[in-house]
């Protein structure tokens, strides 16, 4: 896993230094967001596992694509197949929007509430968290049923657990002392 994660870091790396370059960040965002789909699908996936031909699998690509995308894209794809690092492409998707991320000052912060939370709570944590940290903010929520009542805030390695699941656990462990 830290190899998958070192290569995929330089390819997100090298792809994020060529559109800065470029000036083509959010081209290159979608393209890398519809490639990692088209990996992702099971169908096509099960299908690339029985070819064993590079030339092949890269035809079909360009088949896929119906000659939509430029030659650098087609050039990276490429690369990731003459290289047998097609599957690499939903981690090299994952550190290309942490330096996308981090280039455009936007945080993402994960919330896992126990109900669907409104519009306006949406926006008064985004305003509060955006406050706070001096970053856009992308919330990014979960429903789990299971918190009982309350909230977790995932951000960075800082986790903020406010549910009642978690006073009840710790007033348990308390009374256990």
């Amino acid at each position: 896993m830290q190899n998958t994660l070192h290569i995929s870091r330089i390819y997100a790396i090298a792809i994020f230094d060529f559109c800065i370059q470029n000036k083509s960040l959010e081209n290159w965002k979608k393209k890398l967001l519809q490639l990692s789909k088209v990996i992702q699908n099971k169908k096509i996936n099960k299908f690339f596992n029985i070819i064993y031909s590079k030339n092949i699998i890269l035809n079909i690509f360009f088949i896929i694509y119906n000659n939509k995308i430029d030659n650098y894209f087609k050039n990276f794809i490429k690369l990731l197949i003459i290289n047998q690092r097609l599957h690499l492409i939903h981690h090299i998707l994952k550190q290309f929007l942490k330096l996308y991320n981090n280039y455009h000052n936007i945080m993402d912060v994960k919330l896992i509430s126990t109900y669907q939370l409104t519009d306006d709570q949406k926006k008064n944590i985004c305003v509060i968290l955006e406050k706070k940290f001096h970053k856009k903010i992308n919330l990014i929520i979960k429903i789990n049923t299971s918190i009982l009542y309350g909230y977790i805030l995932n951000y960075h390695n800082i986790i903020i657990d406010n549910c009642i699941l978690n006073r009840f656990q710790e007033l348990s462990n308390f009374l256990i002392l």
